[in-house]
C-alpha cells in the first residue's frame, strides 16, 4: 500500500496524517484547530516550520503551520462597507482587526481515504453559521471545504468556499504558510509590483516596481529578508505564479504553486523562528476599505454561489 490516511490524538485533539511511503512524504493537520496543515515533510526533510508543541499552536494560532486567514492580514478600525452594509469585528489588533478568527476554530471532518489513484486525502469544513460570534460580525451562511491530499510526492490544498445564503458576501481568502529554511535558503518569487506600507502596515500609495521585486525574481537569499513583525507586501505577475526555496548549493528544495486567483502575497520572516511565510491572498490589505483605488482584490460570493481555488507544495531539484 503506497498511501495512507491515519490519526492519533494529541491531548483533545486529533491528528490526521497523510502519507506517501513511496516518496516518503508525510503531512500532519488538525482539523479541531483552524484545519492547520501544521507539519509537512519529504523523505524526511522539513517543508512547513511546525509548532514546538500543540500547545505553542493554541497559543499562537498563525505563528506555525499553515493559518488560513479570512480576512487575510489587516482591517483598518476594523471595520468596512460592502454593497451598503456595515461589517464591525471585533478588534484584535490594537483599533483594527487581523487574520480573522477561522485560523483557530474547530472545522469537522467530512471525508478522508487513501487510494492508488487519489493518493491520501482529507476534507474538513467550517460553516460560519454553526459559530454565533462569527455571524454576529459576518452575518453570511458561508461554507469552507478544504481537502489536503498527498499524492506522487507532493501536497496539494483546495478549498471551495460557498455562499448558501440569499445576498453576496465579501470574499476574501488568505493563507500564512511558515516555510522551513536553513541560513543557505534561497526564495525566488515572480515578484511584479511592491505596494507601499506605512507603519501600521496598511496600504499609503500605489504599487511600483522596486528593487525588492527585481532580487525576489531573480532570486534573494532568505537572509537578506530581516528578520521582524512587518511585512512586505507584493503583486505576482500574471503568468507566473511559482515560487521556489532551495538550497543553491544542492539545487534542492521545494516549490509553492499557486493559483491565479491569488494574484497577491504577502512576506513575512518571522523573528520566532528560522521559516519565512509566502502568504497568498485574493486582494490586498484593507482591500474592502480600498475599493476605490483601483483593482485591490475586492472579490465577492454571490448569492447561491461557490468558488474554488488551491495551492500545491512539490519537492524541487534545480538544473
Amino acid at each position: 500500500m503506497r498511501y495512507e490516511v491515519s490519526s492519533e490524538m494529541c491531548g483533545e485533539h486529533q491528528i490526521v496524517i497523510l502519507k506517501d511511503y513511496v516518496t516518503n512524504t508525510v503531512a500532519k493537520v488538525l482539523p479541531g484547530l483552524g484545519n492547520n496543515l501544521f507539519s509537512l515533510s519529504f523523505n524526511a526533510r522539513p517543508i512547513i516550520q511546525a509548532p514546538p508543541t500543540i500547545r505553542a499552536l493554541e497559543e499562537h494560532p498563525t505563528h506555525y503551520g499553515v493559518p488560513i486567514l479570512f480576512p487575510p492580514n489587516r482591517v483598518r478600525n476594523a471595520r468596512f462597507r460592502f454593497k451598503g452594509r456595515e461589517y464591525r469585528f471585533a478588534p484584535n489588533f490594537g483599533p483594527h482587526y487581523i487574520h480573522g478568527e477561522i485560523c483557530s476554530k474547530p472545522w469537522h471532518v467530512v471525508n478522508g481515504s487513501a487510494d492508488p489513484h487519489n493518493g491520501a486525502f482529507i476534507t474538513s469544513q467550517f460553516r460560519f453559521k454553526e459559530d454565533s460570534e462569527l455571524m454576529a460580525q459576518f452575518p453570511h451562511d458561508l461554507v469552507l471545504e478544504m481537502t489536503y491530499r498527498v499524492y506522487n510526492g507532493k501536497l496539494e490544498a483546495f478549498v471551495t468556499a460557498s455562499n448558501h445564503g440569499d445576498t453576496a458576501a465579501p470574499f476574501a481568502l488568505g493563507f500564512h504558510p511558515y516555510f522551513h529554511v536553513t541560513p543557505d535558503s534561497q526564495v525566488v518569487i515572480p515578484a511584479d509590483q511592491e505596494w507601499s506600507l506605512d507603519s501600521e502596515g496598511f496600504i499609503d500609495s500605489p504599487p511600483q516596481n522596486t528593487e525588492f521585486c527585481h532580487e525576489l525574481f531573480k532570486g534573494l537569499p532568505v537572509v537578506h529578508i530581516p528578520q521582524r513583525l512587518g511585512y512586505r507586501l507584493i503583486s505576482l505577475h500574471r503568468q507566473e505564479h511559482i515560487c521556489k526555496i532551495f538550497d543553491p548549493a544542492t539545487q534542492m528544495g521545494f516549490t509553492f504553486h499557486l493559483d491565479p486567483k491569488f494574484p497577491y502575497m504577502a512576506i513575512f520572516r518571522p523573528p520566532w523562528a528560522q521559516s519565512i511565510s509566502l502568504e497568498p491572498y485574493t486582494c490586498v490589505t484593507d482591500a474592502f476599505n480600498l475599493s476605490n483605488e483601483g483593482d485591490v482584490g475586492v472579490r465577492y460570493l454571490d448569492k447561491y454561489s461557490e468558488n474554488t481555488l488551491g495551492w500545491t507544495i512539490a519537492p524541487y531539484i534545480g538544473l
